[in-house]
């Protein structure tokens, strides 16, 4: 006999395939007030009480379109990625000079980290280490759209070294390395709102990174 969590879970299957209107609207609605209030309160004292209340729906409800907290952090996470990634896109596509196409991606990922405070850097301490260590859906995709934000990064660094613009002697993969440390691991220092903004980070970063990988100087 089918146990009632397996119930609702079979039900929450059939209506993520099916994707209906309303169902996704509700679904966003709760995706919201989840991301406002893992910001707000952060991820550990978020509970789904919470996240059900905000919206004026009861737990019960809630768990039709997610199966636990985890499972709406997870999501919130891969709201913020896709968002991220489609910004990256689009920078590619510019004609801009690799330096300025850069700096545009730099700033965009630190002003997501700003904007999702205090929970993408949850994620970046807590769960990014494991995800290629996971096969489920979640972080499969999640995995192959960090890969590709990280391949455009790649793609804009020998776009300058095509163009002598940067130092072709170096490596494109260290580079894209030494970029991505900078700004991960602002995780460990940075608190959005109190020394630094994202526009002073990206700056900083850019500067230092463009001042040892340039050839104009």
């Amino acid at each position: 006999m089918e146990s009632g969590h397996s119930r609702m879970a079979t039900r929450r299957t059939v209506a993520r395939r099916e994707k209906g209107s309303d169902y996704l609207a509700k679904r966003e609605q709760i995706l919201v007030a989840g991301a406002k209030l893992f910001r707000e309160k952060g991820y550990a004292a978020t509970r789904l009480n919470d996240v059900a209340e905000h919206i004026g729906i009861d737990r019960a409800t809630l768990y039709y379109y997610f199966s636990s907290k985890e499972d709406l952090f997870h999501e919130v996470i891969r709201d913020v990625i896709d968002t991220n990634l489609n910004a990256c896109e689009a920078i590619l596509a510019l004609r801009l000079p690799p330096g300025d196409k850069l700096a545009q991606l730099v700033l965009v990922i630190l002003e997501s980290y700003e904007r999702h405070y205090p929970h993408v850097y949850v994620y970046i301490q807590e769960d990014m280490s494991r995800i290629s260590q996971k096969d489920e859906p979640w972080a499969v995709d999640v995995a192959v759209k960090t890969a590709r934000i990280e391949q455009i990064f790649l793609a804009v660094i020998k776009e300058g070294m095509i163009d002598g613009s940067f130092h072709s002697d170096l490596s494109a993969t260290l580079c894209v390395n030494a970029v991505f440390g900078m700004i991960s691991w602002t995780h460990r220092w940075h608190t959005p709102g109190k020394r630094f903004t994202a526009e002073q980070l990206a700056d900083t970063f850019t500067r230092i990174f463009l001042d040892g990988v340039s050839t104009l100087r």
